[in-house]
């Protein structure tokens, strides 16, 4: 499947080598009620200071 969206996340240190990130994105009433209900999949694609990447499909889960 195609990406629908990309954001980017702001990322702060956790503890050692755990770093938490969050990321905003506007939602219209529309949108909310538009989409589809289930549970869905965030997809993240990261890149290291070396430029290597590595892309987890579903690293946290949600329900709409």
């Amino acid at each position: 499947k195609e990406m629908a969206g990309v954001e980017s996340a702001v990322c702060k240190p956790s503890s050692g080598d755990t770093e938490r990130c969050t990321y905003k994105v506007p939602v219209t009433r529309a949108d909310a009620e538009g989409s589809p209900k289930g549970l869905w999949h965030v997809a993240v694609l990261v890149t290291a200071k070396d430029g290597d990447t590595t892309l987890d499909t579903k690293a946290a889960d949600f329900t709409v």
